[in-house]
């Protein structure tokens, strides 16, 4: 850049018209600043962008089993968060030992690696900058990343996967035991590291609602959707509604879970595979419900066979 800047100069010396010098110069200094400014801010939306992908793991999973393997697929900010910078990040933010490490990959360069079988034992090796990673196939966690949707914890049970995750079969992986849901275990993260915790939008109560379905504390999502409802939060992505569908009508909210599923449908005429999937979260919910007639008559309305 400076050798670059020196050329520049001394070509606008060799112009015989002062004002045209000056004229090109103050073009060039403004292009540069303009530049500068550009790069600046895309750092800064890259930044963020991680800010808010580590705290979103962190409401999700408030610890992770040691030695666990997040494998995600990738995004527009992939190529400047490599899997080495975020597995760093990883292992900074979650206690561990110095012999269970976290390890981070992108589900086409797994895939491209090995060939996975399911067997729990099946070992893992990955190369690292600095230290490998050395886990089993029982280690996996599988989240996918949207650059305009939450992260969101992927298994075999989940409402539209990914084609970069299905492609691959890596859902049949992903073990939620590894995703330790205690009350007594909260991750802390260190701000000087990650930044400062985002406003508590939309995301915040979508990873809440997803772990407190795991937890089963129904109670918590009908709370968590009432807070949602009280803010007007949404999202464009129908799927995110998952969590708080099954979890309302488990809490025996099924007046609820029905207009949610309706909007939900309502909303996303393309996806033919919502439908099912929400008869079949609802289907599960009614197997166990106290008011029966209420459950039936939310799979009536909705035509589910299940």
């Amino acid at each position: 850049m400076v050798g670059i800047a020196l050329l520049l100069a001394g070509l606008l010396a060799y112009l015989p018209l002062a004002w045209l010098r000056n004229g090109l110069a103050a073009l060039l200094i403004a292009a540069a600043v303009g530049m500068n400014l550009f790069n600046a801010n895309d750092y800064r939306l890259l930044a963020q962008k991680n800010n808010e992908m580590m705290y979103e793991i962190a409401w999700r999973a408030p610890s992770l089993k040691p030695g666990t393997l997040v494998i995600t697929n990738e995004q527009p900010f992939s190529f400047y968060y490599t899997q080495s910078t975020l597995k760093a990040e990883l292992n900074l933010i979650y206690p561990h030992s110095a012999q269970d490490q976290f390890g981070w990959t992108y589900a086409r360069d797994l895939a491209a690696a090995k060939t996975l079988a399911l067997n729990p034992d099946e070992k893992i090796e990955i190369p690292g900058m600095v230290k490998n990673y050395s886990g089993t196939i029982s280690d996996i966690v599988v989240f996918q990343l949207d650059e305009d949707g939450c992260v969101r914890f992927i298994d075999k049970q989940s409402w539209f996967i990914p084609k970069e995750i299905n492609e691959y079969s890596l859902e049949n992986f992903s073990n939620q035991s590894n995703l330790i849901s205690g009350s007594d275990t909260s991750v802390v993260l260190d701000q000087s590291l990650i930044g400062s915790e985002p406003e508590h939008g939309f995301c915040y109560y979508f990873e809440k609602a997803d772990l407190a379905l795991q937890q089963k504390d129904y109670a918590a999502i009908g709370q968590y959707y009432a807070q949602v409802q009280q803010k007007g939060l949404h999202t464009e992505n129908g799927y995110e509604w998952a969590p708080f569908i099954e979890g309302l009508a488990r809490n025996g909210q099924w007046q609820e879970a029905l207009t949610l599923s309706e909007q939900v449908i309502e909303a996303n005429p393309r996806y033919e595979s919502y439908p099912a999937f929400i008869c079949t979260a609802l289907g599960k919910a009614a197997t166990e419900a106290k008011d029966e007639q209420a459950a039936s008559s939310v799979l009536d309305s909705l035509h589910c066979t299940y």
